[in-house]
């Protein structure tokens, strides 16, 4: 009986806690892409990273290099305001378009 009782009162704090290390990992997960974002991509996103240049797109790759080799992070991608990929550490996306809403 002592078992029953203790399955049926831990088994919801084990759900609980599960729930709540997973919610806690987002949230590290998107604090840390936003801190990215803002203080590593963001002074790199200029009128010639828009407009494809070589050199700028060299610079922004040695940026998010140690992004990317940490395993922290798996990609890294940036868009135009029309859906077009401006900047991918996968080059083969770079100009490809997709719909910003979706």
């Amino acid at each position: 009986m002592g078992s029953l009782v203790l399955l049926l009162v831990a088994s919801p704090v084990v759900l609980w806690v599960r729930a709540e290390a997973e919610r806690h990992a987002l949230m590290n997960a998107r604090d840390i892409t936003q801190r990215v974002a803002d203080n590593v991509v963001g002074p790199l996103i200029t009128e010639e990273l828009l407009g494809g240049d070589a050199a700028t797109l060299h610079l922004l790759d040695q940026s998010v290099a140690p992004w990317l080799n940490s395993g922290n992070m798996s990609r890294i991608k940036v868009w135009d305001e029309n859906g077009r990929v401006v900047y991918s550490d996968a080059g083969s996306l770079i100009g490809q378009e997709f719909d910003p809403g979706g």
